[in-house]
């Protein structure tokens, strides 16, 4: 009984998930109430809040799945022979850009960052927290990667580094949504370049010693 109780909960969830995202692309976030997420999804308004509290809650999660698929194809990505060190962090980043930016509008985004902040102890922030620290556990690999096949100097800390560098695109990031004239093409700008200026520092140091 327990079982089917849990798929139960399980498949009106799914059911939310799927009529937010419906409604979210059809209409556009702003404009779509918990009301008619729960008409769509063919449960009350008050399940809707039961579930995730919060219209930016469903989002999130919505996030979430789409971030586990993101993680999949980053893996996948590393695979490959880097090029340069550059080029292979970078390439990380601005993937992880390309797909938030693929699924969820800027304005979208505003109201995210604004919901992470303000419920931080969410089951939802929660979870986009986590796979946020998943992401940047893969740049930390592909740092210690670099750095094992010579095309990063040597790096007593990966994780260190790649909290430095997941920074940049993450201040990048906000910078990016919050702005309405700000272009993919300015972040990755942006990001090439602090980045390839920290690296060239690193290589300094390196051929100093």
């Amino acid at each position: 009984m327990t079982g089917l109780r849990e798929r139960q909960m399980q498949g009106r969830r799914q059911s939310i998930l799927n009529a937010g995202s419906d409604l979210f692309r059809e209409i556009g976030f702003t404009s779509v109430t918990i009301r008619q997420i729960a008409e769509h999804a063919g449960v009350s308004h008050a399940t809707v809040h039961n579930y995730f509290e919060y219209k930016s809650g469903i989002l999130i999660a919505l996030i979430a799945e789409e971030t586990r698929e993101l993680i999949s194809l980053l893996d996948k990505q590393k695979s490959r022979d880097p090029i340069s060190a550059k080029k292979s962090i970078c390439c990380y980043l601005e993937t992880i850009v390309d797909h938030s930016l693929l699924y969820v509008e800027k304005e979208a985004w505003q109201c995210i960052q604004a919901s992470l902040i303000t419920r931080r102890t969410s089951s939802a922030a929660q979870e986009f927290y986590e796979l946020r620290a998943e992401l940047q556990n893969g740049l930390s690999r592909l740092i210690g990667d670099l750095v094992k096949s010579g095309l990063l100097p040597n790096c007593s800390n990966p994780a260190l580094l790649s909290d430095v560098f997941y920074q940049i695109h993450y201040v990048s990031f906000v910078s990016l949504v919050s702005d309405d004239q700000m272009t993919i093409e300015d972040y990755q700008s942006r990001i090439r370049n602090t980045i390839g200026h920290v690296i060239d520092l690193m290589s300094s140091r390196d051929a100093a010693r």
